[in-house]
């Protein structure tokens, strides 16, 4: 999704681009996913609920892995309309949360509530952002406020444009 490519996939390359830390994206259903909790020196999770996820989440412990919970909106409750919603999945969100070396959260009001829910959990201030300077020039434009573009932005659970991301923001 675009929120966990402006999250997660998006520190990663600039990371990597910097400091040559490798990673890698894998989805908890994928074949590999054993061998690349393995691989990894830290597992990142970002609103994983599944009983495969907690499974993929003892194994990291038990290999001696640092794992990180990652959210960027309140996960706690979902509308009806929501693939995610009570139901469609079991909930196995705060044993997950427990476990976990760390959450990060996206904004200030998820640290306040976010201990209101789980109240040990070891939270992180880690805004979203992107790393601008990979998909433009290098000098700023200048513009005239009265013709700055202006885009309007909705996310929808499950909504994937991963693969498309950079045409999306070439296209902007």
């Amino acid at each position: 999704s675009l929120s966990v490519s402006a999250r997660i996939s998006e520190v990663l390359d600039y990371l990597s681009s910097r400091t040559g830390v490798e990673h890698c994206s894998v989805s908890e259903n994928d074949a590999c996913i054993e061998r690349a909790v393995a691989w990894a020196d830290v597992m990142v999770l970002s609103k994983h609920r599944s009983a495969r996820a907690m499974e993929l989440v003892k194994l990291a412990k038990r290999l001696g892995k640092g794992v990180v919970y990652d959210i960027d909106d309140w996960i706690f409750s979902f509308p009806s309309y929501s693939g995610a919603a009570a139901g469609n999945a079991c909930d196995y969100t705060l044993d997950i949360i427990a476990q976990c070396d760390f959450m990060t959260v996206a904004n200030q009001v998820l640290m306040e509530r976010v201990p209101l829910v789980v109240p040990g959990a070891k939270l992180i201030y880690l805004p979203n952002g992107m790393w601008v300077e990979r998909y433009g020039s290098s000098a700023p434009k200048a513009f005239r406020t009265d013709q700055v573009p202006r885009i309007v932005f909705t996310n929808a659970d499950f909504l994937k444009v991963q693969k498309s991301k950079d045409a999306i923001l070439s296209a902007l």
